[in-house]
Formats: structure tokens, C-alpha cells, sequence
């Protein structure tokens, strides 16, 4: 079954509130106020929410889920640590959708599973927060939506970007007007990224579920440069910078300026320096189109001479500075 057909089986055959607490609540809380959650992910960016989430006392954690033994023991621990008492550890969602007392999910995979996990979790009834970006590509992102809504769930992307207090000032600052009308805005992407090189192709390391790693996505032999971190630069797992962190940027870029989808994107992409196993683009220019605003992307990603010397940034130009 190609990706399509799964995703659009898994959306439509089972059709028929994660509520977040504060570290600073009181630590009786009735088990009637608890909210259950599974996570879903636990390398990197997961094993920084578990142990956020493990802090709250109005959250319970009976699940750690991950294809890869070798990673959940941070996880574990912290759990443990927190709660008095260890998750169990499981490698399919499947296992977990089918807990009536799980609340919630936890999403923190490789991007190319944020859609389907969020759709399997929607269709049963869970709550979800799914890292950004929510999909690995638009129709995915759209049958998630319709999940969603079909089931009355409440879903969050972890687009953590618009919650500092800085970008909110930010943003506020330009929409009053301080530099007239803000017509076009500017992303300078230069975050310097590694030379992968070139590796084999080798067997599945032992305690990978590497069939449930790999999923949806068209099956290829393991390989270290598309898998754990470096799988975003394949095309099949990953959405390159620009789907990644650009999720951030860009949101930030529509916000100021007020719109939604463009009317018009053109651009080009291409492999300028890196001589390596990377599928996507190590440059990349991209234009949105509005009616009367337009929004750039400029990617650079073997130089550190960005805006002012920084990695990542924005230029709004408005017609009074």
C-alpha cells in the first residue's frame, strides 16, 4: 500500500482534552483530574517533553512508545523519577490507541509520522500534540485536519514560536504601525549543517523495529544518514529546512503580515556545496505571492554570514522603515 492509500484508509475506516497542567499546581490532584498521555517519540525533542510533561502532578505517563529500545531509557527514567513508577515501553501506537484510559498522544517522531499518528489517534479518540510541522505534506496535513474535526479532537502543532513573550511583542510592534505598512518580510535561514559523506547500507541494529520506523514511507534498507537526526534530509521522512524549521519562520512571517495561503510560489532548490548522501537542497530561494504582500525564503546552508551574523532571521520591510 503506497503512502496515499494508507493515509486515506486510515482516515476514513475508523470514522464512525488534553488538557496541560502547571508545574506550579498543587501535587494532590484527584485521579479523576488526571490526563493520561502516551508519548510517542522519545529521541531528542520527545525526551524533552517527557520530562516536562512527568513534572506536572495532573499528568500520568503509562506509556513510552518507540521503535528504538536503544533510546527510551532517558525517557524511562524520567518517568520514574517523577511519578514513582515506570511507563511501559512499546513499540506500535496501535498498542496504546486501544488503552480506553489514555487521554491523550504525544507525537514527536520523524516528521514523516506526525499525520498518520495523529490521524490513527484522532480516529480513537485521543486528544493529540504533534510537533511542528503537523505533516509531511499538505494533503496530509489536510486529512489530519478533517480527522480532527470529524472526531471533535482537540489537536495542537508545537509551534512554540508564537508563545514567547518576545516574538508576541514582536508582533504587536508591527502591526501597530511603527513601520507603516508591513509589505513583504524576509527569512534568512544560514544554520551552518554538517557534511554527511557518503555510508553503506547495513542490517537493522538490534532493537529497532525498523519496519514501523520506516511506516508509510517507501521501504529502503537502513541506512545511518537517513535515519534518527539525518533523516530530514531525505525526501521520504524529512521536509528539508524549509518544512522543519521553516514552519517556524514562515508563521511568524503570516502572522505580521496578516495572510493565509499564497496565490503563487515559485523559486528553485538545489545541492551547491554538499557532495553527500543528503536528498534535499543545501540552497534554496522561494517566493509566496499574495495579492499585495509576498514573503521570501533564502537558504543557505554551508555559510554562517547571515542578517547581523545570526543563524536564523526575519527582515520585515514596511513602508515607513
Amino acid at each position: 500500500m503506497d503512502r496515499r492509500s494508507f493515509l486515506e484508509s486510515v482516515a476514513a475506516g475508523m470514522a464512525g482534552s488534553m488538557v496541560a497542567g502547571s508545574p506550579a499546581a498543587s501535587a494532590r490532584v484527584s485521579p479523576a483530574d488526571r490526563v493520561s498521555i502516551a508519548i510517542m517519540g522519545v529521541n531528542g525533542r520527545g525526551r524533552a517533553l517527557t520530562s516536562m510533561l512527568a513534572s506536572m502532578p495532573d499528568i500520568e505517563i503509562p506509556y513510552i512508545c518507540d521503535v528504538d529500545r536503544r533510546v527510551v531509557g532517558p525517557a524511562v527514567k524520567a518517568v520514574q523519577d517523577a511519578k514513582g513508577k515506570a511507563p511501559a515501553v512499546v513499540d506500535d501506537i496501535r498498542r496504546v490507541l486501544d488503552d480506553q484510559s489514555v487521554h491523550a498522544i504525544v507525537v514527536a517522531t520523524p516528521i514523516h509520522w506526525h499525520a498518520p499518528a495523529t490521524i490513527l489517534a484522532c480516529e480513537a479518540g485521543k486528544d493529540v500534540y504533534v510537533e511542528k510541522p503537523m505533516s509531511h505534506n499538505v494533503r496530509e496535513g489536510r486529512l489530519a485536519v478533517q480527522a480532527a474535526r470529524r472526531n471533535k479532537r482537540i489537536v495542537q502543532v508545537g509551534s512554540q514560536s508564537r508563545s514567547r513573550p518576545n516574538t508576541q511583542r514582536m508582533v504587536a510592534y508591527l502591526k501597530s504601525g511603527k513601520i507603516g505598512e508591513v509589505l513583504m518580510a524576509k527569512v534568512e535561514n544560514t544554520e551552518l549543517r554538517p557534511d554527511l559523506g557518503h555510508k553503506p547500507d547495513e542490517p537493522v541494529p538490534e532493537g529497532l523495529n525498523y519496519d514501523l520506523w520506516v511506516g508509510p514511507a517507501p521501504m529502503v534498507p537502513f541506512n545511518r544518514n537517513r535515519f534518527h537526526r539525518t533523516y530530514a534530509w531525505t525526501w521520504s521522512f524529512g521536509a528539508a529546512e524549509l518544512g522543519d524549521n521553516g514552519s517556524h519562520w514562515l508563521d511568524i512571517c503570516r502572522w505580521v503580515l496578516g495572510v493565509d495561503a499564497p496565490t503563487e510560489i515559485s523559486g528553485f532548490g538545489r545541492k551547491l556545496k554538499f557532495k553527500d548522501d543528503k536528498e534535499t537542497p543545501d540552497t534554496d530561494q522561494i517566493t509566496y505571492n499574495y495579492p499585495d504582500k509576498v514573503i521570501m525564503w533564502d537558504e543557505r546552508l554551508w555559510t554562517p554570514y547571515g542578517f547581523q551574523k545570526s543563524e536564523n532571521s526575519i527582515l520585515f520591510y514596511g513602508t515607513e522603515g
